[in-house]
């Protein structure tokens, strides 16, 4: 192919984008189908999901103990920061990388019940199994890292955006098993609507995700964070994790 009809098409591409507060590659919101991955690291999970290879599973958050109508109170972490550690997990072990037992284990822990989890999970494979079928094309996304950004100096609306986007799959053996998630081996992407909204809007330029096995995710948050410290509010979690829908049919 050659390069002007290659340049035409990603000038095309560009112009399809969704660069709007409802396009959750820009403004990521609560309500959405998903789940939040807490208190684990975004390189660990690259080093286990990606590089090694091997599948991981969810896991509930632990039972403290019942309240006076016998119900499970769960050990939860500050909801405000999803980065923030549980409670329970204060006396992990931690090993001479400063990397605790629980952060490079292959279970992903959540804020919900046993109950809960297992129906958002089931929620969300049917609907990955449906849109496939329907559409052909895989939009489930483990988003690692975010964006936390405003559009303005005078705005008090703190938006999300995630930085790095691993297309996975959901499965799970039999309706006794438990979900595991996967990569899939498709290409691993950053945010090409972020990259264009604060490009066209900010003037700023982020760095180009190189996929492949030299990938550091750790450098490219470096990279990103260097491109935005003009931007005083601004900031990134590297650490918030996200399983949800992110639909790139657009370009």
């Amino acid at each position: 192919m050659s390069k002007d009809i290659l340049s035409r098409l990603n000038s095309a591409r560009i112009e399809l984008l969704d660069l709007g507060l409802r396009n959750p590659l820009i403004n990521f919101r609560t309500r959405l189908r998903k789940i939040d991955v807490v208190d684990e690291l975004s390189t660990e999970i690259y080093r286990i999901l990606i590089t090694e290879g091997k599948p991981m599973t969810f896991i509930p958050a632990p039972v403290k103990s019942q309240d006076e109508n016998g119900q499970d109170v769960l050990e939860l972490f500050d909801e405000s920061d999803p980065s923030s550690k549980m409670i329970f997990a204060d006396g992990d072990e931690i090993d001479e990388n400063g990397i605790a037992k629980r952060h490079i284990d292959v279970k992903l822990q959540t804020r919900f019940s046993p109950t809960s989890l297992h129906a958002k999970l089931l929620t969300l494979h049917n609907d990955a199994q449906t849109y496939i079928e329907e559409q052909g094309v895989n939009i489930l996304f483990l988003a690692l890292g975010f964006l936390h950004w405003y559009e303005s100096e005078s705005s008090d609306d703190e938006h999300r955006a995630p930085l790095i986007l691993v297309p996975v799959e959901l499965s799970r053996s039999s309706a006794r098993e438990r979900f595991v998630i996967t990569y899939t081996g498709e290409e691993i992407e950053s945010n090409l609507s972020l990259s264009e909204k604060l490009k066209r809007e900010f003037s700023i330029k982020l760095p180009n995700l190189i996929s492949d096995e030299d990938l550091s995710i750790t450098k490219y948050f470096s990279a990103v964070n260097k491109k935005i410290e003009g931007q005083t509010r601004w900031r990134i979690a590297q650490n918030e994790i996200v399983l949800g829908f992110f639909s790139f049919g657009k370009f």
